[in-house]
C-alpha cells in the first residue's frame, strides 16, 4: 500500500486508523465492505447468542454476548475516531 504517497491525504499512514487507509486505498467501496463485515459479524454472534438461549445454554449465550460486545466495541472505535 501506497497510501502516504499517492495523494498526500495521510502522511503517517502507518500512525493511523486501518479504515482510513482502507478508504483512501479502495474508496468508499472498501469503507461500506468494511462496515458491512463488521455488522456481519455482530449480528452472527447475535444469532448464535438468540439461539444458545432457545436451546437453553446460558454458557454459549454468554460467550456470544461478549464476542458481540467485542467486535461492536473495536469496531466503532476504528470507524468513529
Amino acid at each position: 500500500m501506497q497510501a502516504s504517497r499517492k495523494l498526500l491525504y495521510l502522511p503517517e499512514a502507518h500512525t493511523d486508523f486501518l479504515l482510513a487507509v482502507i478508504g483512501e486505498e479502495l474508496g468508499f467501496a472498501g469503507v461500506i465492505a468494511v462496515i458491512a463485515l463488521f455488522s456481519w459479524l455482530v449480528l452472527r454472534a447475535f444469532a448464535i447468542g438468540r439461539q444458545a438461549v432457545a436451546l437453553e445454554r446460558p454458557y454459549p449465550a454468554l460467550v456470544a454476548s461478549r464476542d458481540r460486545r467485542v467486535v461492536r466495541g473495536g469496531s466503532r472505535s476504528s470507524t468513529w475516531a
